[in-house]
């Protein structure tokens, strides 16, 4: 995720943790909760596809 994308997605969830999001700040944080969510299973696919090659990956 770009830095400008991870900048709004912590802003956003700090402001949903104080309860403070508009109906467009809830859609945004939404979003990017779902690219967030799908970064990081292309890289535990791509971890796994490594490993499964024989590729030493390091444990987390």
């Amino acid at each position: 995720m770009e830095p400008g994308r991870h900048e709004r997605h912590v802003e956003l969830l700090r402001k949903n943790e104080a309860d403070e999001l508009s109906g467009g700040e809830r859609e945004d944080l939404v979003g990017l909760r779902e690219a967030a969510d799908q970064l990081m299973l292309r890289k535990a696919y791509a971890w796994s596809l490594l490993r499964w090659r024989g590729q030493r990956v390091p444990s987390l």
